[in-house]
């Protein structure tokens, strides 16, 4: 078999759409909520999880709420599907309780936490693998803290407004913070760049706060990547944000496809996705690996694809299915060709 390129390397590559490049990269992510509460284990359970399969690129991912205990909310249950946990408690009450809201100390607390896991990993892979933190918009932080926000939103801009600007704050200097202690980029995600949500809602609501982000880490970051979760993601405004070097959606649930956002690329750019994802157990076999091999298939030509899931991967796959249509790839003729 043909020997595998440096990962550091390939991503260079992608980023700049080389189409002499026959690999196609890997990236795959999921929860591991029985080892999420301690720094430690976590980062154990990622490491292992790279070491078992070899990764093109690690997004480490801390369980769902790390960004609003700090804050005052509670931990709540496991989502049994996605592994992420939910919230017992939420911090937001009502609209006013948006002016309470303080900043907290990244370096300590659940942020602290976090911060230690990617240390932890970057100590032992930071010269294998292009490692990621997963961080969450601004917007979607204050949807994790406030069940009603939408409604809040409408009825107390001002009051939301007031604590957004806080969560931005903390947000960044998170985001910088990762990087500090040996991440090489961010997994930027958003819940509200959807078609659910009108154009002028989500430049007011996300982009500026999100900008904000970008611009205070994009100098040393290598790769910024942004997650879109939803239906119908409104691709075109999210590639209009300055300082995102890739795009990961639903990708095998909704529109666009992964053509129709490459053709969008003009130099640097990669897309993630190609692995659909069933909240269902389904025979991996029979439907994961057939559909794997079409969308191989029909995006071999892409110049800056890595495939990826849409989202995080259900809990009740298996390593050893994983590792099933993992092999798919690996022996596909696009590898060895």
């Amino acid at each position: 078999m043909m020997k595998r390129m440096d990962k550091f390397d390939l991503l260079k590559e992608k980023l700049r759409g080389n189409e002499e490049i026959e690999e196609l990269p890997v990236a795959l992510w999921k929860h591991f909520p029985q080892y999420d509460l301690d720094p430690r284990s976590l980062a154990e359970a990622h490491m292992n999880f790279q070491v078992k399969f070899d990764l093109d690129l690690l997004k480490i991912s801390p369980h769902g709420r790390y960004p609003v205990i700090d804050f005052g909310c509670t931990l709540g249950d496991v989502d049994p599907i996605t592994g992420s946990r939910r919230c017992q408690k939420c911090r937001i009450k009502k609209g006013e309780d948006w002016e309470e809201v303080e900043e907290v100390d990244v370096s300590s607390g659940e942020y602290g936490k976090q911060l230690r896991v990617y240390e932890l990993i970057a100590g032992k892979l930071a010269d294998e693998v292009p490692l990621l933190a997963t961080v969450f918009s601004p917007f979607m932080v204050a949807s994790k803290m406030d069940p009603n926000l939408l409604v809040h939103v409408q009825r107390e801009a001002d009051s939301v407004r007031e604590g957004i600007r806080v969560l931005t704050r903390v947000t960044r200097e998170y985001a910088s913070a990762s990087l500090e202690v040996g991440v090489h980029g961010i997994f930027l995600a958003t819940q509200h760049y959807t078609i659910s949500f009108s154009e002028s809602f989500v430049n007011d609501w996300e982009n500026q706060w999100i900008s904000e982000v970008i611009k205070g880490v994009r100098a040393r970051a290598e790769v910024m990547i942004l997650h879109l979760h939803g239906d119908e993601p409104r691709m075109d405004l999210a590639m209009q944000l300055s300082g995102i070097d890739g795009w990961n959606w639903h990708d095998q649930a909704t529109e666009p496809k992964l053509a129709k956002v490459e053709e969008k690329i003009r130099e640097r750019g990669l897309i993630l996705g190609g692995i659909g994802i069933s909240r269902e157990k389904i025979n991996i076999q029979e439907q994961y690996i057939g559909q794997l091999n079409e969308v191989i298939k029909e995006n071999q030509h892409l110049r800056h694809w890595y495939l990826a899931p849409g989202c995080v991967l259900p809990q009740w796959l298996s390593d050893e299915e994983i590792e099933q249509f993992l092999s798919v790839v690996r022996f596909s003729s696009k590898r060895n060709s």
